[in-house]
């Protein structure tokens, strides 16, 4: 799966970006050491702009490399906390709004799946 011509591309991409962000952040190293005190801060942000760029990298590996999460079917009904068992249970027959906002629920989980595919 890292092998496809998406991941090689990445991978190109990253060490490109790597070697330019590394050698930018010497270069601004060099010209800090000859008094530029600008150069000091940009010494230390190119590193750093490196390592989001491997983050972002490990973030996509790791969000590629996780088989998705199995869907589950979403409940239609009142969730109550536990605190509220002595209430009275409303069912959806009984509330014509609570069922018309089950019913929209549905229909917009049925639009996502739809979507996915």
């Amino acid at each position: 799966m890292l092998l496809t011509r998406k991941w090689l591309l990445r991978h190109a991409l990253l060490l490109l970006a790597l070697g330019i962000f590394l050698a930018l952040g010497y270069w601004q190293l060099l010209r800090a050491g000859e008094g530029n005190a600008r150069s000091v801060g940009y010494a230390f942000e190119w590193p750093l702009l490196a390592l989001c760029a491997i983050y972002a990298w490990v973030r996509a590996l790791r969000h590629d490399l996780r088989p998705p999460a199995p869907e589950e079917p979403i409940s239609t009904t009142r969730h109550r906390p536990a605190s509220a068992t002595t209430a009275q249970h409303v069912d959806d027959e009984s509330d014509e709004e609570l069922a018309a906002y089950n019913r929209y629920l549905a229909e917009l989980h049925e639009h996502d799946l739809r979507q996915r595919r």
